[in-house]
């Protein structure tokens, strides 16, 4: 087998199978393109596993596209942006057990790629971007736990956040928020 058979089986929805032939490749060589078929291909499974319930695999496999990611020719940032919308899955499916703020402190808030600050649209309504879920949940747990740590941990996703818009109330919430903590 070969990463294109990778690739095709991925297209035909044989996600588990594919996910359990490029294992072994990328096992054996983690060159450019066995690096792409595994990082897509995990990500294919993550979203199997959060859709079966099976969240401690989700998890695992969530945490091995984080370690792959560096490893992952990703100039378009689409890479970027899965990792993040996978953390947004996380989030909803085990509700107080992940830490947004944890996450985005590690990962980083700036590393988000200018179509992930814009709204979706799909035909006659509009979705909140990505970044604006995730500030949605970053604004939320900093109310859940208000404490200075947790403030302080949230500059640096609040720096990323103005420097985008200083303007967005958002933004500003967070900033308030922030500034309130730390008084």
């Amino acid at each position: 087998m070969e990463v294109r058979d990778v690739f095709e089986l991925r297209k035909q929805g044989r996600i588990e199978e594919a996910y359990e032939a490029i294992r072994p490749m990328y096992a054996a060589h983690q060159g450019h393109y066995t690096t792409i078929a595994m990082f897509w291909t995990a990500s294919d499974m993550f979203k199997l596993r959060v859709s079966q319930n099976r969240t401690e695999e989700a998890v695992k496999i969530f945490k091995a596209l984080c370690r792959l990611y560096p490893n992952l020719d990703d100039q378009d940032r689409r890479g970027n942006s899965t990792i993040l919308r996978h953390a947004l899955r996380l989030k909803n499916v085990l509700k107080g057990e992940f830490t947004m703020i944890d996450f985005l402190s590690n990962w980083g808030f700036d590393t988000l790629s200018p179509a992930d600050w814009m709204e979706e649209k799909n035909e006659d309504r509009t979705f909140p971007s990505t970044a604006q879920r995730l500030l949605d949940c970053v604004i939320y747990e900093l109310k859940q736990m208000p404490t200075p740590e947790m403030a302080l941990k949230c500059v640096p996703i609040l720096r990323a956040a103005l420097a985008h818009d200083a303007h967005d109330a958002r933004h500003q919430q967070l900033k308030e928020l922030v500034y309130e903590i730390g008084k």
